[in-house]
This record gives structure tokens, C-alpha cells and sequence, in this order.
């Protein structure tokens, strides 16, 4: 999830290659929910939460459940 505090902001920018390599994939500098919806899928169920052990500067996590918008949904 984004962080909205700019200077909270720039720490995951600076790490998202180390925690991506590590993370197998994670980008910890995108607003995931705002992406799917972008990418034109509906969403039906978001749940964010934080890990346990707590692993800073990539939480929250987010988990739930889309569906692919079709012309003429709603």
C-alpha cells in the first residue's frame, strides 16, 4: 500500500530492488488496491493487515478478491 507521508514514502522507494529480490516480487511502493482497480478489475473483498513477525517498511499486506470488469458492468 502507499504510504501518504512523503518522508515515511521515499524509504521504500529507496529499498524496493533489495526487497523485491528478497520479497520474491514484492513492490512495496505501490498502491495495489488503486492498481487493480485501474486495471479495470472490480473489487469484491480487501483485507490489509500486517505480518506477524511485524517486518517493517512492507506492511501492510493485502489480500482479497477481484473480478475482471466486463463492457457493459457496473
Amino acid at each position: 500500500m502507499l504510504e501518504r507521508n512523503a518522508t515515511v514514502a521515499a524509504a521504500p522507494d529507496l529499498l524496493t530492488p533489495l526487497v523485491r529480490h528478497l520479497g520474491t516480487g514484492c513492490h512495496p511502493n505501490r498502491d495495489t488496491v488503486a492498481n487493480l482497480g485501474a486495471a479495470g478489475f472490480t473489487l469484491q473483498a480487501v483485507e490489509t493487515f500486517k505480518p506477524v513477525p511485524k517486518i517493517p517498511l512492507i506492511a501492510p499486506f493485502v489480500t482479497g478478491a477481484t473480478r475482471f470488469r466486463r463492457p457493459g458492468d457496473l
